[in-house]
């Protein structure tokens, strides 16, 4: 069976030196466009009390283009501006709901300008009707305005349908990137037949209830140490002082600096589609606890680790890719005790500290790894979300019996099948069939 998804494709542009010049004077236009407007606006407010459209704006965005001071606007592609003014059009509108809904969500700032940095994206609308665009893409070909075609580093990853917006965009390190998302048709997995519960910890990325572990991503502190050097360097350059003028030695180390806070960004998020695609693969049911991450990220000694393991990011994975391939991804209630409570006869033990890392039930006699025995308990007080508000509502006080709908104790498989059902181990470097989403390249 298929279905029709939203997918997001992300790949590596190499730029020209003249392409790059005019991608630095379009985003420059975009934050003087928007520092200006964002002044009229709050200067109109202050005159008159009310609020100046941004409507009136665009059309004085285009008178702007005839004056002799900013006539550099017209070199600029009209898409980049207009998509400019619907960005703050767009963060207007989230600023105002957030005011009448004051106390609930995100708290939303008022639109700020932007300022210069490393990084950076324009953004250009694509037009179906225009021949030649259509007969770009279909050749497996980006062409922008002003621009000229982009050369890719995968140009074959282009998928057949066409986008309506494209946006190439600048990292912190020097890279660029063509970023867009099409509607496409998916196919669902096979059925395996299998439900795991996934106990997320720090020296085990991910424990499931078939004992099989998906370890800790490794690599990460040598890159660390590395960074940590290059810091120290750049602390010796001048420019590093507030107010002093940077350097061009300083400048060339930041970059220095910037490539490896990448390469750290991109080995978690390439470890983080590997696991999820590899469990998406294993199993049917995914059983997830419902962690306070944020909550923990408060402790210190463990916040630093919290960040290198990326549970939000490999819970975002599963989430998208169970949708698309079919899978059921359920999370167990936060207060539950999954560790404290024998998986087999539901005994509760009143404490248990963080370095047990093995207990033998009181009740029944049965030896338990500790993460195992949390796994089979995720994968058993498991709920689907939409159902499960208020499934365990005295959870803190003891373990509430199964509920209509909650999926039932895994029963023990024999060796065999525990080492069949093991996960394979990750190849080094990047895969494409690793990253449904295909944001990294």
């Amino acid at each position: 069976m298929s279905q029709a998804v939203q997918k997001a494709y992300k790949i590596r542009a190499y730029l020209t030196p003249e392409q790059r010049r005019a991608f630095a004077q379009a985003e420059g236009a975009t934050r003087y466009v928007r520092r200006r407007v964002l002044g009229e606006i709050d200067a109109h407010y202050k005159a008159t009390g009310t609020r100046k459209s941004l409507l009136a704006m665009g059309r004085e965005v285009t008178q702007w283009k005839q004056a002799e001071e900013t006539l550099w606007l017209k070199d600029i592609p009209s898409d980049v501006i207009l998509q400019e003014l619907r960005d703050l059009k767009q963060a207007f509108e989230h600023f105002f709901r957030a005011l009448k809904t004051k106390g609930s969500g995100r708290k939303v700032g008022y639109p700020k300008p932007k300022r210069k940095s490393a990084s950076g994206a324009i953004r250009f609308a694509f037009d179906h009707r225009h021949p030649g665009k259509v007969a770009g893409w279909t050749g497996k070909k980006v062409i922008l305005p002003k621009l000229g075609m982009i050369k890719l580093a995968q140009p074959e990853r282009l998928p057949v349908e066409m986008p309506k917006l494209v946006t190439l965009s600048r990292d912190s390190s020097g890279r660029f990137f063509i970023s867009f998302s099409v509607r496409q048709m998916i196919e669902a997995l096979p059925v395996t037949g299998v439900s795991l519960g996934v106990d997320l910890g720090l020296i085990d990325l991910a424990v499931l209830s078939d004992e099989a572990r998906i370890p800790a991503i490794k690599g990460l502190k040598k890159k660390e140490r590395y960074l940590r050097r290059q810091q120290r360097t750049l602390s010796r350059r001048q420019g590093s002082k507030k107010g002093e003028k940077k350097s061009r030695r300083y400048l060339k180390q930041q970059q220095k600096v910037n490539r490896i806070h990448c390469r750290i960004s991109d080995a978690r998020r390439d470890y983080a589609q590997k696991a999820s695609r590899a469990l998406i693969k294993k199993a049917d049911v995914i059983a997830l606890e419902d962690l306070n991450v944020q909550g923990m990220m408060k402790n210190p000694r463990l916040s630093k680790a919290l960040s290198d393991a990326a549970f939000r990011l490999l819970r975002t994975c599963l989430e998208y890719k169970g949708k698309w391939y079919g899978r059921t991804v359920c999370y167990a209630v936060r207060f539950v005790p999954t560790t404290k409570t024998c998986s087999v006869c539901d005994h509760r033990v009143e404490e248990m500290p963080l370095s047990v890392r093995t207990w033998t039930c009181p009740c029944c006699g049965t030896l338990h790894d500790r993460d195992i025995n949390a796994a089979r308990n995720i994968l058993r007080f498991a709920v689907t979300l939409g159902e499960g508000e208020g499934a365990y509502p005295e959870a803190r006080g003891g373990v509430n019996p199964l509920r209509e709908g909650a999926f039932a104790p895994l029963l023990k498989d024999s060796v065999e099948t525990r080492t069949e059902n093991r996960l394979p181990r990750f190849r080094e470097g990047h895969a494409p069939e690793d990253h449904d989403d295909s944001r990294v390249s």
